[in-house]
């Protein structure tokens, strides 16, 4: 009753053409919306598949490439400190967020490890296991991420790793919660939450793809170059004694594209420095344009 006293103020206000465009535009809008939605319907129903067993590997200029049965795994140190990894298939990103693409010919070795293959760089040691989990290994010799092998169901990839017991995460751009994402899931879509919004809201304006992983063995940065839709979960820390308690994980799932990140070790500073050297800085502002800002947020 109360959605019809609405539209009849809305007539009795604006007369009969606007209430009919927004009618219009609603019923265009679910049928322009109605292919995807069938296609993520199908996607959810679709199987789980995973890597598979390793079938070969390639030393390459700069890293490595290694096939499985179900994917294809790309390594591309572009600094000592600074790898790419893709996994296909799926999509490449279209390279916008890129600022720099000119990066120096880094010394990196590949050989055997233990149930897989090891590529390093001066800064970074990749382990690559034969069913496609990767550890990031520091120069110290301190693991820094443990990555379980991605999984992919129709066009949407996850991937996961496994965090350190007392490991913080920052980041994802603009948030409405604690610093500290443990314990949270966050929807990477730029969204406007319309009026204002309090603690939790999610998504906002500008989630990005992007965070730190700080633990007691060091710092690292994840940034994802994906532009599809995303959801991030940090499992909170277990207070436990336990083995298991550092076996919690993150995941993170993109709707679509392939999954293509970049792995920056070191201090937040030195990694924060790497990151907007790879995706560009803020060019100084004008002196006249520092003076009195008023918004109403």
């Amino acid at each position: 009753m109360a959605g019809l006293k609405g539209i009849a103020f809305l007539i009795r206000s604006t007369g009969w053409l606007n209430p009919l465009r927004i009618v219009g535009f609603t019923l265009r809008r679910n049928w322009l919306n109605a292919p995807y939605r069938r296609a993520a319907a199908k996607q959810q129903r679709s199987p789980v598949i995973r890597p598979g067993r390793l079938v070969s590997q390639q030393a390459q200029a700069n890293g490595a490439s290694f096939h499985f049965d179900q994917a294809d795994l790309q390594l591309e140190f572009l600094a000592p400190d600074l790898v790419r990894i893709s996994w296909e298939p799926g999509g490449p990103p279209v390279p916008y967020a890129q600022a720099k693409t000119d990066w120096a010919t880094v010394d990196t070795q590949i050989s055997q490890a233990f149930e897989g293959w090891r590529v390093s760089s001066p800064e970074i040691q990749v382990l690559v296991s034969a069913e496609g989990g990767l550890q990031f290994i520091s120069a110290s010799g301190f693991l820094l991420r443990d990555e379980l092998p991605p999984v992919r169901q129709g066009e949407a990839w996850t991937q996961r790793a496994r965090l350190h017991a007392e490991e913080c995460i920052y980041g994802l751009g603009e948030q409405s919660g604690p610093l500290n994402l443990r314990g949270v899931s966050r929807k990477i879509w730029n969204t406007d939450p319309g009026g204002s919004y309090g603690p939790e809201a999610d998504p906002l304006y500008m989630p990005l793809p992007v965070y730190f992983g700080l633990h007691r063995d060091g710092s690292y940065l994840v940034f994802y170059e994906n532009s599809f839709s995303a959801t991030a979960s940090f499992a909170a820390p277990e207070v436990s004694d336990s083995p298991q308690a550092s076996l919690t994980q993150a995941s993170i799932t993109f709707e679509g594209g392939m999954l293509r990140y970049y792995f920056i070790t070191g201090t937040p500073q030195h990694a924060l420095e790497r990151f907007t050297e790879l995706t560009g800085r803020a060019e100084m502002p004008p002196r006249w344009s520092l003076g009195y800002h008023q918004s109403r947020w």
